[in-house]
């Protein structure tokens, strides 16, 4: 074997054994997820609700360190740029995966800036309109719609959001014509529906439940593709349109080129975390529905789903700048 070849195999076997010494080790100190959105919100509960209980499997403590901005790319662009070993990571939604498809200019690309570790929930949106709204269901917001091609308006949470494409999905599934109303989060959104001034928009679950039953929402249906456990009576879209389903998803990423046996490590974790009977009863309260998957499982689902919301954002020709 020659002089060359002989120093490549030293040092691909000094990296593997650097690699794993790394990875029997960790974590020798506090991880940190970055969460792209304000304390307080979905994310940042589930957040916080996954962080203790893993601080419990690794030993360290495990930290939340909101950075919110730019529909959570301000975060994203800061976990890219980290050091991949495992000490900061990104809790990242379907927004990061919707984001390529209306941004000109992305700071962090998922597939090369990321290593996928964990699939954490599917979170639950809800179709909800006025209690003075003629509409019940949604066989009765579909023929409502029907009947007035481009009279009504939807309200989101914000241009490009889930909740934004969730809506265009349900108007592409069925054909109808229905203007977009984006507001600045659902503060400024939901007194807007309760007084009918928009006549429907989409709302994360925990914003739906306490109103729906003060009888200031009627919930219409969820965008999950079964039931929620906390509402089982609130029926699914699926239901009328078969195989709908539009949940944002919540997942960890690390740092690309964090090592193998780090991932595996953390992965391995967070699905003990995801079985708990304690964080499925609080990631009910949430709205969520945990999803634990291998790394390679998750991967294959951030390739389809940037390709699902790739076709809603060029059909609906929705664009964020």
């Amino acid at each position: 074997m020659c002089r060359v070849a002989i120093h490549t195999v030293l040092a691909a076997l000094l990296t593997a054994v650097a690699s794993l010494a790394l990875a029997q080790s960790y974590p020798t100190r506090p991880v940190k997820f970055l969460v792209g959105y304000p304390t307080g919100g979905a994310m940042d509960g589930i957040s916080r609700i996954i962080g203790q209980k893993l601080s419990d499997q690794l030993g360290q403590a495990v930290i939340t360190e909101n950075r919110p901005g730019a529909n959570g790319m301000i975060a994203a662009d800061a976990a890219a740029k980290a050091a991949p070993d495992g000490y900061t990571l990104l809790l990242a939604d379907t927004g990061l995966l919707i984001a390529p498809s209306i941004m000109t200019n992305v700071p962090a690309d998922v597939m090369a800036s990321f290593a996928p570790v964990a699939s954490i929930s599917a979170m639950t949106l809800v179709f909800v309109v006025s209690p003075d709204s003629p509409v019940h269901n949604t066989r009765q917001l579909i023929a409502l719609l029907k009947a007035n091609p481009g009279k009504y308006a939807y309200g989101s949470v914000g241009m490009g959001s889930v909740h934004h494409f969730a809506f265009e999905l349900f108007k592409r599934a069925k054909g109808l014509n229905v203007l977009h109303a984006p507001y600045k989060g659902a503060s400024p959104m939901v007194p807007d529906v309760i007084t009918g001034r928009i006549p429907m928009g989409v709302l994360s679950l925990p914003v739906v439940i306490p109103l729906a039953k003060a009888g200031k929402l009627r919930p219409i249906a969820v965008t999950t593709s079964q039931r929620t456990p906390s509402v089982p009576d609130w029926p699914t879209v699926a239901e009328t349109i078969p195989g709908f389903s539009a949940s944002p998803r919540l997942f960890l990423l690390a740092p690309a080129a964090t090592p193998t046996d780090i991932v595996t490590r953390l992965n391995d974790a967070i699905n003990q975390v995801l079985a708990s009977k304690e964080v499925q009863e609080n990631f009910a309260n949430q709205g969520a529905i945990p999803t634990p998957a291998s790394p390679d499982a998750l991967r294959r689902e951030i390739v389809d789903e940037t390709k699902r919301w790739r076709g809603i954002a060029k059909d609906a020709a929705i664009k964020a700048d």
